[in-house]
């Protein structure tokens, strides 16, 4: 599951000013003809309580994948963007007991082109991901992942301040291809949004939004429920201008039992405008 879906859904937000200069109206308004391009990177670590198979120690991979999004159209309150991923970089540790597969997971990845359309509010109103060979399950992945409204933000139907907060949720049992979400999975998790700061860099007015959730849940797993729990944080940066990100970073951190062990995953994900 790759940081670039759980991220790009979640840049192209419209900021504009209402009032003072810390009340703003978040909406999706970017340009059309928009162009934008990325880097993601994700560094997840597997640890276990016990020993297994193929599993001496703590499991690290880092994946980092060049991604573009272009702004379609703008239909009513919709905006319809597309969005490229490119061939991902594997990295694995000296001596990884996946060292074998790194060229496996590079050409499972990219050559995905995805369009996703968005309301002025950041709620999904349908997406579609096409990849070819190898690349066609992480585009059925990705196509599920964004269906389920984790666009990461979710907007307030208000103007808010600097310090105000609005809450969401996320269907996690549809959130797989988002690099959050659990196959099986039934609830939904409680999401908390604060706009955090107003800055102005490089001549450009930003918006920065943070977001935490935290929780459990039960995954349908061979027929066994199994529960999970579930703690992340992070923050996107806006250009207020035309809604388009300038960076995102997450971490999240997962704990679950496999084979009669507690397994802990931990995610740190970003996106960065290049």
């Amino acid at each position: 599951m790759s940081v670039s879906r759980i991220v790009f859904v979640l840049v192209p937000l419209a900021l504009s000013a209402t009032g003072s200069a810390q009340s703003v109206l978040l909406r999706l308004k970017p340009p059309v003809g928009a162009k934008r391009s990325y880097i993601s990177k994700m560094t997840m670590t597997m640890s276990s309580s016990a020993p297994m198979p193929g599993m001496n120690g703590p499991m690290v991979i880092t994946t980092t994948t060049p991604m573009e999004i272009r702004v379609v159209k703008r239909v009513g309150n919709v905006t319809t963007m597309e969005t490229k991923t490119g061939k991902p970089t594997v990295t694995l540790p000296k001596n990884s007991p996946m060292a074998g597969m790194k060229s496996q997971m590079e050409k499972q990845g990219g050559g995905v082109v995805g369009t996703v359309s968005i309301n002025e509010f950041g709620e999904v109103k349908g997406f579609d991901a096409k990849g070819s060979g190898q690349n066609a399950a992480m585009a059925q992945q990705m196509s599920g992942g964004v269906l389920s409204g984790l666009q990461g933000v979710s907007l307030p139907k208000r103007a808010v301040k600097v310090g105000d907060t609005w809450s969401s949720s996320i269907d996690m049992g549809k959130a797989v291809g988002m690099g959050m979400g659990a196959p099986g999975a039934s609830q939904k998790m409680p999401v908390t949004f604060r706009l955090a700061s107003i800055e102005n860099k490089g001549g450009k007015r930003l918006a920065r939004v943070a977001m935490t959730m935290k929780g459990s849940m039960k995954v349908n797993a061979g027929g066994q429920q199994v529960p999970i729990t579930m703690n992340m944080s992070g923050h996107s940066l806006f250009e207020i201008a035309t809604g388009l990100t300038v960076g995102t970073s997450m971490t999240s951190d997962s704990t679950f039992a496999v084979m009669g062990n507690t397994m802990k995953q931990h995610m740190v994900m970003s996106m960065t405008a290049r």
